[in-house]
């Protein structure tokens, strides 16, 4: 559900992750989840009834609360980075540090090979390294369409025209 990057499918799956805590409370990867799809509530614009600071203190303690009972799930260090991009949203060392620690941790992990991707394009850092994450995470899911969207935008950004056409088409 969150792979669809939309309201009603981070919705459902912030519930099902709920569930999943509930029934194994040391379940951290569920409590990483959490947070990830707070933080598309954020990246994305979407409404919600709460305002985006509650949103955010949902992500962060989310991702606390997984560090807390697995501090080498890669996925908590996911979700921690991309909360800490939205406390700096030019991007902090701490957001990047922490997205840096959940691909060394898992580097077949998509999701955080994105998400430190993204931020390393958003703030203009390391283009090249962002292009180069998101195609190890193509290599991982070749369908990810999100990834092929950032490849277009970094590609955008460094005037790579063509490149940029073939990611977002």
């Amino acid at each position: 559900e969150l792979a669809r990057r939309n309201p009603a499918g981070v919705s459902h799956a912030i519930e099902e992750y709920h569930e999943a805590g509930r029934l194994d409370p040391r379940f951290a990867k569920a409590q990483a989840r959490i947070g990830l799809g707070w933080c598309l509530y954020l990246d994305w614009g979407w409404r919600h009834p709460l305002p985006a600071e509650s949103l955010l203190v949902r992500a962060l303690a989310a991702a606390d609360r997984a560090l807390a009972l697995d501090s080498l799930e890669s996925d908590a260090w996911m979700a921690k980075g991309y909360a800490l991009a939205f406390v700096d949203p030019r991007g902090s060392a701490a957001a990047a540090q922490a997205l840096n620690r959940a691909v060394t941790l898992d580097p077949r992990n998509v999701e955080a090979l994105h998400q430190y991707a993204s931020l390393l394009g958003t703030v203009g850092t390391s283009y090249p390294r962002a292009i180069e994450l998101e195609r190890q995470a193509l290599l991982l899911d070749p369908g990810r369409a999100i990834s092929q969207f950032t490849i277009g935008m970094t590609s955008a950004a460094l005037g790579r025209h063509d490149d940029a056409i073939r990611g977002y088409d």
